[in-house]
This record gives structure tokens, sequence and C-alpha cells, in this order.
């Protein structure tokens, strides 16, 4: 988000009435809480008093943790996390509505009416009512619903970041560049007991809004990777090769149930021990991995972009180095599948498949494929 904080300081002349509390340890130089006030009855005045101290014991979350802007967004993002759960369960009713614009928004950098503004808009927000506002408060509400908060579980997280994305882009077309990075990071990060395919044909509105891209198969993945080339093949024709392809898929997407119900892990034959490259859910928002807890996890978001959570950070399948005897692995499995083609198909010249030169472990893995 850019642009800058737009709140101004101190109260206009003609508006003398003011109730005020300093802090007596500012976490940065802020405006002192004000209170704007008409004559208040008992009751509003201890409504008033609560909202104040809820303010300044939000905002001591922060002493000592909150670097300036921009200097350390994983201490932000930590810092915004501790104070989301706090203000998890806060409504206010304020009819003010005091604009708010800046990077990386938090509760950290708003001033008193701007923090009210906020929550004001998020109870609204709740219960069904979405009013445009400044788009750094949007930013705000997203980055709470991808730390659960507010949320009774992930799928009814994600139901809101479908909602708020649907129905604020008529105000603001910006969210369409965020939200689909956003919609798959939350399926990742947020433990799914499903596809995520299955969740984009039970829910019409996702459908709607979100295009998956295009998704290599098995054959397009492992192909380049392969010790024996199947398109340099004699045996391989336009015909061919379609039937091999989608033979090659096949086994490939067995062997990854087979793994996955606890047979041997083919993967590790295929890839180094190292498991891909480190990865960043939500790169372009305040975001502490540190709420999903500490729990390992994978997560397959296609039939060849996996995702490992080690209880410390996330890493991704892209870019993993592939074994010299996984090549030679890869390319036995294709072999053997033109092998059968040539074999069904009468053709003259027959294919040897030797899985000679591997290490007794991958023949032991080869044996049992």
């Amino acid at each position: 988000m850019d642009g800058q904080n737009t709140s101004t300081w101190p109260p206009m002349a003609d508006d003398p009435f003011a109730e005020v509390l300093v802090e007596a340890t500012p976490v940065r130089e802020d405006p002192p809480v004000r209170e704007p006030v008409r004559p208040l009855a008992g009751g509003e005045k201890t409504a008033s008093a609560r909202r104040i101290r809820r303010f300044l014991e939000m905002r001591r979350l922060a002493l000592g943790n909150f670097p300036p802007a921009g200097r350390d967004k994983r201490q932000q993002a930590a810092v915004f996390y501790q104070q989301a759960r706090m203000m998890e369960d806060f409504e206010d009713d304020y009819q003010g509505d005091h604009p708010f614009s800046m990077y990386f928004p938090s509760y950290q950098m708003m001033d008193y009416e701007q923090w009210r503004t906020y929550f004001s808009w998020r109870t609204r927000v709740r219960q069904g009512e979405i009013r445009r506002t400044s788009f750094s408060y949007v930013f705000v509400y997203l980055y709470e619903l991808i730390h659960h908060i507010g949320v009774e579980d992930s799928r009814d997280g994600l139901r809101r970041l479908v909602q708020i994305w649907e129905e604020y882009r008529e105000f603001e077309p910006k969210l369409d560049h965020y939200m689909p990075i956003w919609v798959k990071d939350y399926y990742i990060t947020g433990g799914f007991d499903v596809p995520f395919a299955s969740l984009l044909e039970e829910d019409e509105r996702l459908r709607r809004l979100y295009t998956p891209a295009e998704q290599e198969d098995f054959y397009a993945f492992y192909a380049p990777l392969s010790a024996y080339k199947p398109e340099q093949s004699r045996f391989y024709t336009e015909d061919t090769g379609r039937e091999m392809r989608a033979c090659f898929n096949y086994l490939a997407a067995s062997l990854v149930r087979y793994q996955q119900e606890g047979g041997p892990d083919w993967e590790k034959r295929i890839f180094c021990e190292q498991a891909g490259n480190i990865w960043q859910p939500f790169p372009k928002a305040l975001y502490d991995p540190s709420c999903i807890g500490g729990e390992s996890r994978t997560v397959r978001f296609s039939d060849t972009e996996v995702y490992w959570y080690d209880g410390v950070r996330w890493k991704s399948s892209r870019n993993r180095m592939c074994k010299e005897s996984g090549r030679r692995l890869i390319g036995l499995l294709f072999k053997r599948v033109e092998q059968f083609y040539r074999q069904a198909s009468g053709y003259r010249y027959r294919l040897n498949v030797d899985p000679g030169g591997m290490l007794s472990e991958e023949k032991g893995f080869w044996q049992r494929v």
C-alpha cells in the first residue's frame, strides 16, 4: 500500500473540548490520545475510558519491539500478530471517518481516531456490511484473516477472504493484484484437509474470481530431468507420444498415492535430501509464520507443486536438485512405459530395460515398482 499517514494533530481550535490521556512511556513520538467530547453521560465516560485503556494496552505490546517503518518487516509482523490476537473480539461504533494510508499498514501506526475508524469499519464488515474506506484499512483486515484472526477455521477464513475480495474490488480493482496469490498462500498455510481443486468445485464465487495457473503434468515435469529422452526415440511419434504421456502420468500419480499411503518415498529417490528452496508465504503482507504453530506438514498444491513446513520455515519443490541416480531412475520409468507400448503395438525393434549400474537402494525401489 502506498501513501502516507494522513491523520492531523492537534485538534482544531474550534473544538476546545477534549479528553486527553498521555502515555508515560510512549512507543514512538505519537500525538496524545484524544477522545472528541460533547458532554458525556456516566456510562459513555466509562466506555470512553475503557477504549482508551485498550488502545494504550495494545500499543504497549510493541514496547521495545517495533522498529521504524520498513526496517524489519518480520518484527513488525510479529508485533502485529500479538496485537491482532488481543483485539480479535473488539467492537466499536464510531461514526467518524479518519483516513489512513501507508505501506504495510498496522495498528501501531494508527492514531486513536484512525484506530476507532478501523475497528468500527471491521465491526460492520463482520456483520455483513462492507463500506468503502481507506484502502489501508482493508489491508489490515486482510492481514488479520491470513493470521486466522476472527475466523472459526480455515474454511471460514477462506470464505471471508473471498467475500472481501469479491465485494471490495468494486471500490478498488487493485485487490485483483494481491488476492489470487494470497488465496493460494492461505490454502498452503491453512491446514486444509481437501485438495484445492475440491474447494474450487465447492465455491462458485471462488471459481469466478480465481483463475488457476496452468499446471504442468508429471510428464512435462520429469522429462527434462530424465537420463533417457523419450522424444529422441525412433518409436516416438505424435500418436505414441500422446499415449506414453498419459501412461507415464498415471504411473507417476500412482507412485505419489503409494507414497502417501506409507509406501517408499518416490521423491527422495529422485531429489537430494534438501527439500527445495526457501519459500515465503504472503510476501506483500505483514505475516508472522508462527500463527500456524510449529507442527510440520507437507502440502501438495498440484501434481508437481509441493510445499513443506518444518515447524520454522517453508520450502517449495521448485528448483530442487535432482540426483544422478534419480535421473537414471526416471529414465528407467520412461523406458519401461515405452517398452510396454512397443510390445503392445508389435513394433519390430525391442527396447531393453536394465537397471544395471544403479545403487542397491535404487534397484530395490525399481524392483518394487
